[in-house]
């Protein structure tokens, strides 16, 4: 019965470093959700600073270094829109006078300042 016993043995050891290993998986689940739910916290705080940067209301100087990096993102974003909407702007004529949408490429009717497709302004 030795033979019986040593496999039982194994057996349960087996069983046991599989519900081990199951176990550190659902450990290591709930850590990365309270990790998450850290981060969604600091983006909440950040976000607040933010808006009180942009209300004009005080914030702490060393936070203001970053509101200002912030800024300096937002224009650099308004500026490559800006280039965007331009580019998209170069290719709205046909060469014959015909204007096609910007956002979807439909065809406009003349002097249109909406797209009938999209709703988009054309102007």
């Amino acid at each position: 019965m030795g033979v019986f016993d040593d496999l039982g043995d194994f057996a349960r050891n087996v069983s046991n470093k599989a519900v081990g290993a199951a176990n550190l998986g659902k450990i290591s689940v709930n850590i990365k959700l309270e990790q998450s739910k850290i981060e969604e916290i600091q983006r909440q705080i950040g976000a607040y600073y933010y808006e009180r940067h942009l209300n004009g209301l005080p914030v702490d100087s060393d936070i203001e270094m970053y509101m200002e990096q912030i800024d300096a993102i937002n224009e650099n974003i308004a500026a490559l829109e800006s280039e965007k909407r331009s580019v998209k702007g170069e290719y709205n004529f046909d060469g014959k006078g015909v204007r096609y949408c910007p956002n979807c490429g439909v065809k406009l009717a003349p002097g249109s300042n909406f797209c009938t497709n999209c709703g988009r302004s054309v102007n």
